[in-house]
């Protein structure tokens, strides 16, 4: 399973009107995955990248970009 896969499936979302969504791995999200079984090797690689956002085009699902965000300033601009 890719990352992308794993995103769609178990990331939160946020959206801003005209705007892509971003996608991230949430502390909630990361617990879903531990708990329906996801690979302990796929939950960890998530879990170590906190910071990565995922902008999807909500009418196509296909990924736009990944982006690393600043931890001070958790927005995508």
């Amino acid at each position: 399973m890719k990352m992308i896969d794993l995103i769609k499936e178990y990331g939160e979302c946020y959206r801003r009107r005209n705007h892509p969504s971003s996608m991230y791995f949430s502390k909630k999200s990361l617990m879903r995955m531990r708990r329906e079984g996801v690979s302990k090797q796929y939950v960890i690689e998530a879990e170590s990248k906190p910071n990565l956002r995922f902008l999807i085009d909500e009418v196509t699902g296909t990924l736009i970009t990944v982006v690393h965000v600043d931890k001070n300033k958790q927005r995508v601009h």
